[in-house]
């Protein structure tokens, strides 16, 4: 009851027809791209590393550092060789630790002005036309097909964290939204660069340009247009998709330990370091200032071991 409606100019009398799956894929689309440009310009909804809005995880990246034994030579017998007995062996140490923040900031929902002139027409449950103002009329009517496709069909408007371009959804435009993670093992030897990424469209349009109705000065119009900045989804559609992160699931991120599965799994962030030394010693200083050392540098030709995977985690 609560689609928008449509004219229905197929025969000899136009009639109105609630709008199928087939009629809202081009709507529901660019409903998408307006959130995912929402997005990608920081706005409601999006996410960062740094600080200042909600704290969605942390990841702590390790790294092998280099140790020393050493002895010093007794003053009074230069030369005598004081090598430590063992080679210390490499150490963890922490490197840069990354906190990860999303702006959960929940918009007004549009006021009654602003659906008159600007949302659609659909059925109340006694089949009589009316203005779709109710929240919960246009969720079910729009935003929960843009929700749905977001989440498992093509993910425009989502994010992924990979160490490359993602492929998911179908061939659209992924934006690089900049460093989620560097993993780093010693002396950036190998360094591991994961990338945040940012569905914005598809290559190809989908649907059919099926235009929904609205109220005209007490008359039924079709919109102008639908498109990502056209005024049913700005000023209707886009605002009340991003007040779903008031649920806490829909449109919201985790960083997590445990993997996600499904389509809440949205990319592995693996923190490695090199687990062999390479031993060496040698002698600093000379005569009575002599100073005998055993060094355990990371091996960068060497085995890694794993110290924490996180993960990032749809939650709708």
């Amino acid at each position: 009851m609560n689609r928008p409606l449509r004219y229905d100019t197929s025969g000899d009398i136009i009639n109105i027809r609630q709008m199928t799956d087939a009629n809202l894929e081009r709507l529901v689309y660019y409903t998408q791209v307006a959130y995912a440009t929402q997005l990608n310009s920081s706005g409601k909804g999006y996410i960062f590393t740094g600080s200042g809005a909600t704290a969605i995880g942390s990841h702590q990246d390790t790294l092998s550092d280099q140790r020393i034994n050493q002895t010093a030579s007794p003053g009074n017998a230069p030369g005598t060789s004081q090598y430590p007995a063992t080679y210390p062996g490499i150490s963890e140490i922490n490197g840069t630790l990354y906190n990860y923040q999303q702006d959960r900031t929940v918009p007004v929902f549009p006021n009654e002005s602003t659906l008159n002139t600007n949302s659609y027409l659909c059925l109340d449950g006694s089949y009589d036309i009316k203005v779709a103002k109710d929240e919960s009329d246009i969720i079910a009517g729009v935003i929960n097909a843009a929700l749905t496709n977001l989440k498992s069909g093509n993910e425009v408007g989502s994010y992924r964290v990979a160490t490359s371009t993602p492929s998911n959804g179908g061939a659209g435009t992924w934006t690089d939204k900049g460093t989620w993670f560097i993993d780093k093992y010693y002396n950036n030897t190998g360094n591991v660069t994961y990338k945040l990424y940012l569905k914005r469209s598809l290559t190809t349009v989908p649907g059919s340009n099926i235009i929904p109705l609205k109220l005209f000065n007490n008359d039924f119009r079709e919109h102008s247009s639908i498109t990502d900045t056209s005024d049913l989804v700005q000023n209707v559609l886009l605002p009340t998709m991003t007040r779903r992160l008031s649920t806490g699931t829909s449109l919201c991120y985790e960083v997590v330990s445990s993997a996600p599965t499904g389509a809440q799994a949205r990319g592995t962030v693996t923190n490695k370091r090199f687990n062999q030394s390479s031993d060496t010693s040698d002698i600093i200083g000379s005569g009575a200032t002599e100073v005998y050392r055993k060094i355990s540098t990371p091996n960068t030709g060497g085995t890694k071991t794993t110290v924490s995977t996180r993960y990032l985690k749809y939650l709708g």
